[in-house]
């Protein structure tokens, strides 16, 4: 309960971080510090986790989201539409090379629409008029 309490004090002096009466104090700059500090110290790790879920959540109901709203059009050889290896778990799949993967697709064909000319070896694009 004690950190629970330190937690709640240190957040509350920390979201008055910027207040003009207070920015005023002599003090107020260690205090500031002091309340980080505690905050760090304080933090129970679970909580950390519980973020890292949430956060986590959200971005793969926003991609999910993306990905469904995104016309089929715009996936022109469909490589993007089948690129997501349900098959394998995240351990399996290596999620940031996926990723990676998946954005030089989708650069790929912003590219391939511009009116931009030039070459672009990173894409393995080259674009003449």
């Amino acid at each position: 309960m004690k950190n629970l309490a330190l937690t709640f004090l240190a957040k509350h002096i920390l979201a008055m971080r910027n207040d003009a009466y207070l920015t005023g104090h002599p003090e107020w700059h260690d205090i500031i510090q002091e309340a980080e500090q505690a905050l760090n110290e304080s933090e129970d790790p679970r909580e950390k986790m519980i973020e890292a879920l949430d956060n986590f959540a959200k971005a793969y109901n926003e991609l999910v989201d993306t990905w469904h709203r995104t016309p089929s059009q715009l996936d022109y050889d469909n490589k993007l539409s089948y690129a997501y290896p349900f098959d394998k778990s995240f351990d399996e799949l290596e999620v940031p090379g996926w990723v990676d993967d998946a954005k030089v697709l989708i650069r790929k064909q912003i590219l391939a629409d511009s009116p931009i000319q030039g070459s672009f070896p990173d894409l393995g694009i080259s674009k003449k008029n």
